[in-house]
């Protein structure tokens, strides 16, 4: 069952791991989704100066390429206490 019939959700990834951010925008663009928003909801429990640079490099970058795409970038997800207390029960479980 889809409870959102109007997005589509992708879990990517920034370094390390595949698929990558950019790697999942530019699936999502080439695809032909009729997407017109991409909303970037990054799940971090520590967030550092280095990372807010990174991820805001990324999302600039990806304006750049993707001009008829708008995008919005959302706090930090791991600041949230659903979020939080969400990943502290599953580790604790």
């Amino acid at each position: 069952i889809n409870i959102f019939p109007n997005k589509i959700f992708y879990l990517c990834y920034l370094e390390l791991c595949r698929p990558s951010l950019s790697l999942t925008v530019k699936y999502l663009a080439d695809n032909d989704f009729k997407i017109s928003t991409i909303n970037i909801n990054h799940i971090i429990i520590f967030v550092d100066v280095y990372f807010n640079e990174d991820i805001q490099t990324m999302d600039s970058d990806l304006r750049v390429v993707y001009q008829h795409l708008k995008f919005k970038l959302y706090d930090v997800d791991g600041n949230n206490s659903i979020v939080s207390n969400t990943i502290l029960k599953v580790l604790t479980s």
